[in-house]
């Protein structure tokens, strides 16, 4: 928390304040490299891991000098305030959204994440994980769909050749 005169009287404002902390918290992606069969996920990570790492970060001052962010600001680590709920049964519960990466295929990450799942449902005690929403199974159906459809068209065409050469008696 700051008081905006007191920051006027160091020169600068709440957003120069956000730019500055902004620019020194930051977790981007560089690109991939492959490494035999795995492919990497490279990224240029430079996130704080404390209060006490924010606290300390050095700012500019425009009037010329520098000072440490807690000498211009409170500091501290605070609880989010909750900005929405999710209920489920009337219930309050934790929603979690998975997605996969483009280059995925939605069947097998659908199939590890369940696996994962009951792997981690057996650690908890007193809480329920659950698939509320599961879009692989759309694309599971689809698939046995082709198969179903695959197997049928196949097999309506030998099963007339077979009843025509058996009524026709021809071999």
């Amino acid at each position: 928390m700051f008081l905006r005169k007191f920051l006027s009287g160091y020169g600068l404002t709440a957003g120069q304040l956000a730019q500055v902390i902004g620019s020194e918290n930051f977790n981007t992606p560089l690109g991939n490299m492959n490494k035999g069969a795995l492919e990497l996920n490279i990224r240029q990570v430079g996130e704080f891991e404390s209060v006490q790492e924010i606290q300390s970060l050095v700012v500019s001052l425009p009037r010329g000098g520098q000072a440490r962010l807690e000498e211009i600001a409170d500091v501290r680590l605070t609880p989010k305030e909750a900005n929405g709920m999710v209920h489920r049964d009337g219930e309050r519960t934790i929603n979690i959204s998975i997605q996969k990466s483009s280059d995925a295929n939605t069947v097998e990450v659908a199939r590890e994440l369940r696996k994962e799942i009951k792997s981690i449902q057996n650690e908890l005690q007193g809480s329920d994980l659950e698939i509320f929403s599961d879009t692989a199974t759309n694309v599971e159906n689809a698939i046995d769909n082709v198969v179903q459809s695959a197997l049928l068209g196949g097999c309506w065409p030998s099963l007339f050749y077979i009843c025509s050469c058996v009524i026709l008696n021809r071999p």
